[in-house]
């Protein structure tokens, strides 16, 4: 305490040269701060047991079962969409054509036959399609933290899916 206080004091002016007792005055101390207040410990909180965490719901919910049937739907409809389609273009490989690309009166009725295959078979491929489309959406959608929201626009609408993927 003492050192601080006599460095905090200010030193009385002096001529230049040497003084006469400066060699018996020993030197003033070097001021010293005091030591920064220690803080006080920091808390550890108590460690305390939690629940264990809910269980996450099963991945055979309903919705992903029904994915599983809408998409083998999809699948197996254009399968049969995909029939339909080659057997149009058997039927229409048999017709015979004139020179000008004209066909006999007596194979219109295989003509007809023929773009009513091809035209049943373009629907289903694209029915299928989209059933198939809707049960990959379907599985996606069916985990635990997802939504699904359709929203009409102009022209149309707008189909929103958000979620996690499984």
């Amino acid at each position: 305490a003492a050192a601080t206080t006599a460095a905090a004091e200010p030193a009385p002016a002096s001529k230049p040269g040497p003084s006469p007792t400066s060699a018996a005055q020993p030197a003033p101390a070097a001021r010293v701060d005091p030591a920064p207040a220690a803080r006080p410990a920091e808390t550890i909180p108590d460690v305390v047991a939690e629940p264990p965490p809910a269980e996450r719901p099963s991945r055979t919910n309903g919705l992903r079962i029904a994915s599983y049937a809408v998409g083998g739907a999809g699948v197996a409809t254009m399968a049969v969409g995909g029939v339909m389609a080659l057997l149009a273009s058997g039927q229409a490989g048999q017709l015979t054509v004139d020179p000008n690309g004209n066909i006999p009166r007596s194979q219109i009725d295989v003509r007809k036959g023929a773009d009513a295959k091809a035209t049943t078979g373009a629907v289903l491929a694209g029915v299928g399609a989209g059933l198939a489309a809707a049960g990959v959406a379907m599985f996606f959608i069916s985990g635990s933290d997802t939504g699904l929201a359709m929203a009409p626009t102009p022209g149309g609408a707008v189909l929103v899916v958000g979620g996690t993927l499984p």
